[in-house]
């Protein structure tokens, strides 16, 4: 079964490593996205690299990954743990 996701950029993020982090603010960068063949993390990264979201050479083992089972996939960065991006699961 396909799956439409929409992709979240979180643009203004501001914080730190010690203190935590916070999103600011955040817009849908694409909507319907459809990755119903998207089953781990390298799938993922790979598809941020072709969209230009972030850039070559970059793997899975960068980030922390979290997905949710109620439809929300988050990326972060591992070194900092700063969010980035978010994927979030269309309902209808």
């Amino acid at each position: 079964m396909m799956e439409k996701w929409d992709l979240w950029d979180y643009f203004d993020v501001y914080g730190n490593e010690q203190d935590g982090w916070e999103i600011n603010d955040q817009t849908r960068v694409q909507e319907g996205v459809i990755i119903d063949e998207v089953t781990n993390n390298d799938d993922i990264i790979q598809y941020l690299v072709q969209c230009g979201f972030l850039k070559s050479g970059v793997t899975a083992d960068d980030f922390y990954i979290l997905w949710d089972c109620e439809g929300f996939i988050e990326i972060y960065e591992k070194e900092s743990g700063k969010p980035l991006y978010c994927f979030r699961k269309q309902y209808f």
